[in-house]
């Protein structure tokens, strides 16, 4: 790789502390390219080297991580498996101290700051799903459904008030 094309190279020592020198090592790779060499010639093994690398949890285990049965340009990911955004997101950090650290930060053109710890969108996010179970359920909020609500405008600013549960 021609290191001329690039604004920044990191420092050996820099490199050697990196999350992929990490993935290299864990699978006795000697550098970049022979891991784009790997993963052209076997990307099922790429994705989940990456998933257990990196302890992406699932409710139900992919029985197969690749299905190219419909053509290759129709791929399936993880077969049979589920799991979900909160679940790896969210609720891995629980009983931990990443827990009470940002998960957002918002920062406005005035330089304003906001930062919401996970705790407090774990809150929003299964009030949400609730709201969401109901809807789908039949019931609505003031006569709306639950694609009204999800396609409305998202505020450019997070809401001022404060949760009680954060």
């Amino acid at each position: 790789m021609a290191h001329d094309r690039f604004v920044w190279t990191p420092s050996p020592e820099l490199l050697s502390h990196t999350t992929i020198t990490a993935f290299l090592r864990e699978h006795r790779l000697p550098d970049y390219e022979a891991l784009l060499a790997r993963a052209d010639g076997d990307p099922g093994w790429l994705w989940d080297a990456v998933l257990r690398f990196f302890a992406v949890r699932f409710h139900r285990p992919y029985e197969r991580i690749l299905d190219t049965s419909a053509g290759i340009e129709w791929p399936r990911w993880c077969v049979g498996g589920e799991t979900n955004l909160v679940l790896n997101g969210l609720d891995r950090h629980r009983e931990t101290e990443a827990w009470a650290r940002a998960a957002v930060i918002w920062e406005g053109e005035n330089g304003e700051s906001r930062r919401t710890p996970r705790r407090c969108v774990t809150s929003s996010s299964s009030h949400t799903a609730a709201a969401k179970r109901r809807c789908a359920q039949g019931a609505t909020s003031g006569g709306r459904t639950w694609r009204d609500h999800d396609q409305r405008r998202r505020p450019r600013k997070p809401c001022p008030r404060k949760r009680p549960s954060c």
